[in-house]
């Protein structure tokens, strides 16, 4: 789970394993936006993904982990830190004490 080659973006593979993952649930899909960042099969194939979903997967590879192979608790969890999740109710939290 945690091997991965140095200096490389998340495959086609790995970015669709975590599309699925972030797509099944419910809350964190209405934070996903448009499918516009494009991705290169090994055919040269192009599909295109939400920016939110590579950003993910690459907050995965920063923690050497790879998207690929990632418990999905681990996925959704990286996933609330990065779209930033909850802050909200940090902010109102911060705002009400001061």
């Amino acid at each position: 789970m945690s091997w991965r080659r140095k200096g490389t973006t998340p495959s086609v593979t790995e970015l669709t394993r975590i599309e699925k993952v972030l797509e099944g649930d419910p809350a964190i899909r209405r934070w996903l936006g448009p499918k516009t960042s494009p991705a290169t099969k090994r055919s040269g194939e192009l599909l295109y993904f939400a920016p939110e979903t590579v950003a993910v997967a690459e907050a995965l590879v920063v923690q050497h982990l790879s998207p690929e192979r990632a418990p999905v608790g681990k996925v959704l969890l990286v996933a609330v830190e990065v779209l930033g999740i909850g802050s909200r109710r940090e902010s109102v939290t911060e705002v009400g004490s001061q």
